[in-house]
């Protein structure tokens, strides 16, 4: 039960916790080294999904940009070939549903780019033979 887990868990009820290692995850994996490890901080995608869902639930004036931080920052990771972290339709629902929690004025804009970008991640696995990103087929 996802309600209850992230009721249970005290660290995604803390923002500036979150602020913390979101902070670290992105200082320390900046796409141009391979080292992934974060002194306890496990760097794979479930590390940048749990964030991701955290600040979508925390409520706070900033998570739209911390989600989509995040998400730029897997997407720059897939990019470079250097780590198996790579966003698939959870992680960009994640980053949409934060935008659509934020109340900003330009939240459908920004919600149709992160759709947009995740649609051309599934069309450019398609071309590619790749499948690892686990989004669906695009039916245009």
């Amino acid at each position: 039960n996802v309600y209850k887990s992230r009721k249970n868990n005290k660290a995604m009820a803390d923002p500036e916790f979150l602020r913390k290692r979101t902070e670290k995850l992105l200082r320390n994996t900046n796409g141009k080294t391979g080292n992934f490890g974060l002194g306890g901080l496990k760097v794979d995608k479930r590390t940048f999904d749990w964030l991701l869902d955290a600040w979508t639930h925390s409520g706070e004036h900033d998570a739209a940009d911390y989600a989509l931080s995040l998400l730029s920052r897997m997407e720059e990771l897939r990019d470079n070939g250097k780590s198996p972290v790579s966003p698939d339709v959870k992680s960009y629902t994640k980053a949409i549903n934060a935008i659509a929690r934020s109340g900003r004025a330009d939240a459908g804009e920004q919600a149709e780019t992160i759709l947009n970008r995740m649609i051309q991640q599934s069309d450019e696995e398609e071309e590619g033979g790749g499948g690892g990103g686990g989004l669906p087929p695009n039916h245009n």
